[in-house]
């Protein structure tokens, strides 16, 4: 039994799944001028920018709870008005003129698709915000499998929304590398069962990132098609067939 779990461990390597905010996208300016803008409406305390920051990836409730005032926390009629203002706001604005694509991501997921990876998008960014994401990116072509947080009952750390994409995908889970930039992708990856790779250049602590021991530790989204092929030579994977010839150069 051991003999047949290793080889399912480093089998096929068959999809790339990438996370949305740090990792393919960067929102992280856009993300902070709109809280800044919005507790200014309210006049609420605001937190470092590199507070504010750090909770991108997270669901909306998760957000609050970080970012809003403790003594407001439990008052659900601001939680909700908090809420749509932000949806609204980030939708309408910040989103459409500010997310842009992370230098070099639009390459990379064109490098790996010619390699015969299948390539996919798995966020907790709701299914509103995602597809504008990859809409005003042009990217729709590239991806096969796109799951949202309102796709799955829990959203990342829980390995739930991983678990979705490779059932869509219909493969295991441990064909799968998941590529992220927070300790939480890390943690869903983990609890899925999937290969995990994490970008550096994100949002997440680098040194937070390089302690999760990651199967693949990248510097810049744009080192991964080269870091894949090193993984599989490394670790004798079998590779799409499309693949071969750039492993064998």
């Amino acid at each position: 039994m051991r003999k047949l779990r290793e080889k399912d461990r480093l089998g096929l390597v068959g999809a790339i799944i990438f996370d949305a905010d740090g990792t393919l996208f960067d929102s992280s300016n856009a993300f902070y001028h709109l809280v800044r803008d919005i507790f200014s409406k309210r006049k609420w305390p605001l937190k470092s920018k590199e507070s504010i920051v750090s909770v991108l990836g997270m669901t909306n409730k998760q957000i609050a709870n970080v970012l809003i005032p403790k003594k407001l926390r439990s008052n659900k009629q601001v939680i909700a008005e908090w809420e749509r203002d932000m949806e609204k706001r980030w939708l309408e604005h910040y989103l459409p003129r500010h997310v842009k694509l992370a230098v070099g991501a639009k390459q990379v997921l064109k490098e790996l698709h010619r390699m015969g990876f299948r390539i996919g998008l798995v966020s907790n960014g709701s299914a509103k915000e995602i597809p504008l994401y990859i809409r005003h990116a042009s990217i729709e072509s590239l991806l096969e499998v796109v799951v949202t947080a309102d796709d799955v009952r829990r959203p990342k750390p829980f390995p739930d929304p991983l678990e979705e994409a490779a059932k869509r995908l219909g493969m295991p889970i441990s064909r799968i590398f998941y590529v992220g930039d927070t300790v939480m992708d890390a943690e869903s990856a983990r609890s899925a069962g999937a290969r995990l790779g994490l970008v550096l250049s994100g949002i997440g602590n680098r040194q937070d990132l390089i302690e999760q021991n990651p199967d693949i530790l990248l510097e810049s989204i744009g080192d991964l098609p080269e870091s894949i092929v090193q993984f599989i030579r490394a670790n004798r994977c079998v590779p799409p067939k499309s693949s071969l010839k750039l492993l064998k150069a």
